[in-house]
């Protein structure tokens, strides 16, 4: 029996068995979280399913019977996957790409493209499974590096306790040292002091990057936390050219956080977002409240440089910076604090729009 036979809207006289099979198929295809469409082997579309409908915004009923390169014009031929294997026989099976020309989007999709044939071995069509993996993909992403920083956290905090285990040996010696020997010998002996309390300092910042501490939680305002931080950071913006709009709802209930943690990861998103606008231009601070979530936001948005898909996708990972000559850990350590406070980070960057950083925080902490 030939795909347009079986599958077209048309009332043809066909037998029960077959009306079965296609009322039975239609309803299988309605149902796989997938886009299928077929056609038969002139290329006119004879499956649209409903997730089809959905993903390229078209009806079935506007296409069905219509020719694939009608409804999808100006593509690449080699993207007319459907007629590519009618003409070649050659089938996909879960390929992978990183775009889809049909609705001009990046991520991951997986297609798979199949001949239909009849039962004499005729070509009677193709159908051709496309789904969207690129939430998928990142949720694996996502798991997959909470396992290694864990692994990593454990062994870097591990490392940073043995180097000031020996570091506070040798500070010891030092001060005796410094009690025993002529002036101009304590000179040099407390500049390596200083040297290795700087070393220590820098210890104990790293093991608060990986192990941000619980003390200090109260119930905090934070448009006054921001009112704060944005009269120090207009004296900076000022001097880059750099323009401060504030928007800040009135309304938003107090969160119970910690303060100067808070402080730290609102003051790295700022300060980053005013690195990225090395030319100038303008800063907006704005908070509201949602109830539905029952959080409150933070959003700070800069006119800057976009940031690339492949940038955002690693943003939160130690040494990333739009800053070309240095590493940077402002986002990381934010998103750190951030998150370690019961609150979550989104970044969203599109071409001649600028950056927004999103920070959002539970009112009241589970």
């Amino acid at each position: 029996m030939p795909l347009t036979n079986l599958f077209t809207a048309k009332k043809l006289p066909v037998p029960v068995d077959y009306m079965f099979l296609r009322s039975h198929a239609l309803f299988l295809f309605d149902k796989i979280a997938a886009a299928v469409i077929a056609v038969d082997s002139a290329g006119f579309i004879t499956i649209f399913n409903s997730e089809a409908e959905q993903v390229f915004n078209r009806q079935a009923k506007d296409v069905l019977g219509m020719p694939l390169k009608k409804v999808f014009p100006n593509l690449p031929s080699h993207e007319y996957y459907l007629l590519r294997i009618l003409k070649t026989g050659k089938e996909l099976k879960d390929v992978e790409f990183s775009y889809c020309p049909y609705t001009n989007q990046e991520g991951i999709f997986s297609h798979s493209v199949a001949l239909v044939k009849g039962q004499h071995g005729t070509i009677d069509g193709a159908i051709w499974l496309r789904k969207d993996l690129t939430w998928e993909h990142r949720f694996q992403k996502e798991v997959n590096n909470v396992e290694i920083q864990a692994i990593v956290s454990q062994i870097a905090a591990g490392t940073a306790h043995e180097i000031r285990n020996p570091l506070t040996t040798a500070q010891g010696y030092i001060q005796m040292a410094k009690q025993h020997c002529p002036p101009e010998v304590q000179e040099y002996l407390e500049i390596a002091m200083e040297e290795m309390n700087q070393i220590n300092r820098t210890i104990t910042e790293f093991l608060a990057f990986i192990h941000p501490g619980e003390e200090g939680l109260q119930f905090i305002s934070l448009n006054n936390l921001l009112e704060d931080l944005l009269q120090l950071m207009e004296k900076v913006g000022t001097m880059v050219n750099i323009e401060f709009i504030a928007h800040l709802d009135k309304d938003i209930p107090l969160c119970l956080l910690d303060s100067e943690l808070v402080k730290q990861a609102v003051l790295n998103v700022l300060r980053n977002a005013i690195e990225a606008m090395p030319q100038g231009g303008r800063l907006s601070v704005d908070t509201s409240f949602c109830r539905d979530t029952d959080e409150v936001m933070i959003d700070i948005a800069d006119t800057g440089a976009e940031i690339h898909a492949e940038v955002l996708d690693r943003i939160f990972k130690p040494f990333v910076s739009m800053k070309v000559n240095s590493p940077g850990q402002a986002l990381t350590l934010a998103n750190r604090i951030v998150q370690h406070q019961g609150g979550y980070l989104q970044v969203c960057s599109k071409k001649d729009r600028g950056t927004s950083v999103k920070i959002f925080f539970p009112v009241c902490k589970s």
